[in-house]
């Protein structure tokens, strides 16, 4: 049962980076790949690909 539940975060995480890099993607294409608010999307962006990295594939 304990995979499972891996499983479930693991999906759920995936949705929260797809959702992310979408909004990361809409406020780029409104502000420009360098605007603040661009970097700090992609700054949580790369803190969720992190997060998924270490559940996937932990060392």
């Amino acid at each position: 049962m304990k995979d499972l539940g891996v499983v479930l975060g693991d999906t759920d995480l995936q949705a929260k980076i797809v959702r992310k890099r979408k909004r990361m993607f809409q406020i780029a294409e409104k502000y420009g790949m360098n605007s603040v608010p661009t970097i700090k999307i992609s700054q949580e962006l790369d803190v969720l690909i992190n997060q998924y990295q270490r559940i996937k594939y932990p060392s």
